[in-house]
């Protein structure tokens, strides 16, 4: 309840006080996130661990509905632009985020903050949404330093990988001080909407500036200790930790195989009309803004980073 309190009333101060007074109750305490090993899902068995984690978290949080299908997934996550981050002990999957590159198709925020996104695609940015987060209950009392570790690893995708200008991402107002204060995210949208990809949840969509995103912990984390600096934790190479690929063009995860299980009926609503990986290809170079070259090897392609806007807005 103290606790609560204090946090309310932090929340309430303007920037530059609560910012520091924030960042200065940081503590990475890399032994809470021992024997966890973070990596970009790369198998069937990791992705559906994943998706249903994703399901039953947000089951219970109310954001999706029970008599939905029992992994939350998109036709989005099949495309070589959506990378599924996992934490894994052993073959268990205990937490997860998932960060899907803008295409075409749009990203689910589109749904409710269409106006906003298109104002950095006007200036000729490449954005990618970070959502789906996830954990194990058994692991919620590691929960910030596993939660560190994972956000670190989707960062680091989206900034060596992908190489995006900036991510996304639509967060309850109840922790946009914490994005705001640690991560340093900007809020984009001027007011509280109801977000319709997670049962109209409040949302305020923020921005993270892939391209300053360095310099600006360096600043703001500068002279704190190494357990107390987000920078420094960013920079920190630890490979017993997190195994990500090593350049942009790794192969993509999804084939037909993976289509035809994860979307398993064809009149899955979820395939949005696709039958199959191959026609969700055609469907994306026909769109707006696709380079509209056809075929599997060239969605491949954007797989780096893509050229010329990614939806019409």
């Amino acid at each position: 309840m103290i606790l609560r309190r204090v946090r309310k009333i932090v929340r309430g101060l303007p920037d530059p006080i609560s910012g520091p007074f924030v960042r200065r109750g940081l503590l990475i305490d890399h032994s809470r996130a021992e024997g966890v090993l973070f990596k970009v899902a790369d198998t069937r068995e990791e992705l559906e661990a994943a998706y249903r984690l994703v399901h039953e978290v947000y089951v219970k949080e109310g954001y999706e509905d029970l008599n939905k299908p029992e992994m939350r997934i998109n036709l989005r996550y099949a495309l070589p632009t959506t990378a599924t981050v996992v934490g894994k002990v052993g073959n268990q999957v205990v937490i997860t985020l998932t960060i899907i590159g803008d295409s075409p198709f749009g990203l689910p925020m589109d749904m409710t903050f269409s106006r906003e996104l298109c104002d950095l695609r006007r200036e000729d940015r490449w954005i990618a949404e970070i959502g789906a987060l996830a954990s194990h209950p058994d692991f919620r009392r590691r929960q910030q330093a596993v939660a560190l570790y994972a956000d670190k690893a989707i960062l680091a995708y989206a900034m060596s990988c992908l190489e995006v200008d900036d991510v996304v991402i639509a967060v309850n107002p109840k922790h946009v001080w914490v994005y705001k204060h640690l991560f340093l995210f900007e809020t984009i949208s001027n007011d509280v909407r109801r977000y319709r990809y997670v049962n109209d949840a409040p949302a305020v969509a923020m921005r993270l500036d892939m391209t300053t995103c360095l310099e600006r912990w360096r600043l703001a984390y500068q002279g704190k200790p190494e357990e107390k600096s987000f920078y420094t934790f960013f920079q920190l190479e630890d490979p017993n930790h997190i195994d990500l690929p090593k350049n942009k063009a790794s192969r993509p995860v999804w084939d037909e195989a993976m289509f035809s299980y994860f979307f398993e009926h064809r009149d899955d609503p979820r395939r949005e009309g696709c039958g199959s990986l191959k026609d969700l290809y055609w469907v994306l170079d026909s769109l707006p803004g696709s380079s509209g070259a056809g075929g599997r090897d060239a969605v491949e392609r954007r797989a780096g980073r893509p050229r010329g806007k990614m939806v019409a807005c």
